[in-house]
């Protein structure tokens, strides 16, 4: 059986994470393992190019994300690895994370029990790191407390529920170690060893350390800043996995680490190409994406003065059909959403660019400011049945969550 990182932090966890993912993903490859796992901090926007880079030297990587997880009681944020099984869980995530931003946003963008239940498909969960509610409960003492959310947690996942264990000399760590492995034994859970890699080398902790103090807005010199208790989160071989576990039985090791192949074996999301993701977005009782666009490109009809223009508006009728047919009604509501938000804001726009400027719909739900039959442009150009519009398919894709005041849009970041 193989091993290979299944909790790891790159660039994309802004000021915690030390490692580019270009670096992370070769030194992966570097020393002989097949695949890892990429769980930034709230946060999936490095999915897509983990996965282009790993299809480009040989690794398999899997869609992960650490997400904030609020505990029951005290408002603070616990975390909890999750990671897609299939297209349909990378989905399930990105409706985890919209509820996280708009819904219970407090510090940071947090999930709960009920909405891990309800988007609980296709994914693979571990208990994660000594933040989390399980090992929280653990350093507190209370032994019971912990069993009993070993026991949801594998009521709702359960195969594809871990206990997580990690090989740092944080002494809180040790106890929690040698506590889920008896937990793990008692309740029938398997375990996997993690190192929650937050840098690539060894010797890249203190640029983390750097990083940490950029965070909390603290110099160096401060004795009293915050910084992580070890120096142990680099991204280690196999061999020092097995070596540097302290106060786990060497079998157990062995084993926990093994069972991380487990996890690559059953985690097949990638993005696909030709294929996107849904757009998501917050349609008011009543209406669809389709009769929302419209709405607005009437009233933008309007405002221009077009609106009695029969052969121009039935132009405008075909462009709709188009784009509902591609299934592009909610990215043009995004678009529309954000373009005309940094507007109200003062945030300057351009007027257009690239064949886009083409569309009659883009003008009149004022993503652009170029009226279209005034220079004779071609809205079959930017988008045609069977293929998908040019500016789309030249770009580079990434999940994003963007919030304009209470609204937050979700998908595809193109």
């Amino acid at each position: 059986m193989g091993f290979g990182h299944i909790h790891v932090h790159t660039e994309y966890s802004l000021l915690d994470g030390a490692g580019k993912i270009k670096e992370v993903l070769e030194r992966a490859k570097e020393l002989g393992q097949s695949f890892i796992a990429i769980t930034d901090h709230g946060s999936m926007s490095g999915l897509y190019l983990a996965q282009k880079i790993g299809k480009e030297i040989g690794i398999k990587v899997l869609m992960g994300c650490e997400f904030y997880y609020q505990r029951e009681n005290d408002g603070e944020n616990g975390h909890l690895i999750v990671i897609a099984k299939s297209q349909k869980g990378l989905e399930n995530m990105l409706k985890m994370m919209e509820f996280a931003y708009v819904d219970n946003f407090y510090k940071k963008p947090r999930i709960t029990w009920d909405i891990l239940q309800k988007y609980s498909s296709d994914l693979v969960v571990t208990s994660a790191c000594l933040a989390s509610t399980i090992n929280q409960h653990i350093m507190k003492g209370e032994i019971h407390e912990a069993k009993e959310w070993a026991r949801k947690f594998k009521s709702v996942f359960r195969e594809d529920f871990y206990l997580e264990i990690q090989p740092n000399s944080i002494p809180e760590q040790l106890i929690a170690n040698q506590t889920i492995i008896r937990i793990a034994k008692e309740l029938q859970i398997k375990v996997i060893g993690a190192n929650d890699v937050h840098y690539v080398l060894k010797s890249d902790s203190f640029a983390h350390e750097v990083l940490l103090a950029l965070q909390i807005n603290k110099k160096m010199s401060d004795e009293k800043r915050w910084r992580f208790d070890t120096q142990d989160f680099w991204l280690k071989s196999h061999e020092e996995m097995l070596q540097t576990f302290s106060g786990v039985p060497p079998e157990d090791v062995r084993i926990a680490c093994e069972n991380t192949q487990e996890i690559a074996d059953k985690c097949n999301a990638e993005f696909i190409k030709g294929h996107y993701l849904p757009f998501f977005y917050d349609v008011p009782d009543g209406e669809t994406e389709r009769s929302l666009l419209v709405k607005h490109t009437i009233e933008g009809a309007r405002r221009e003065g077009v609106s009695k223009d029969k052969e121009f508006m039935h132009e405008v009728q075909n462009e709709i059909d188009v784009i509902d047919r591609n299934g592009y009604s909610g990215y043009f509501l995004i678009v529309g959403d954000y373009v005309n938000t940094a507007r109200r804001n003062g945030v300057i726009v351009g007027d257009g660019r690239g064949s886009g400027a083409g569309s009659k719909v883009a003008w009149l739900t004022e993503i652009t400011k170029i009226p279209p039959h005034h220079y004779d442009l071609l809205f079959e150009r930017f988008l045609a049945d069977g293929r998908q519009p040019d500016s789309i398919e030249s770009s580079v894709i990434e999940i994003c969550h963007v919030k304009f005041g209470e609204r937050l849009v979700s998908g595809v970041h193109l």
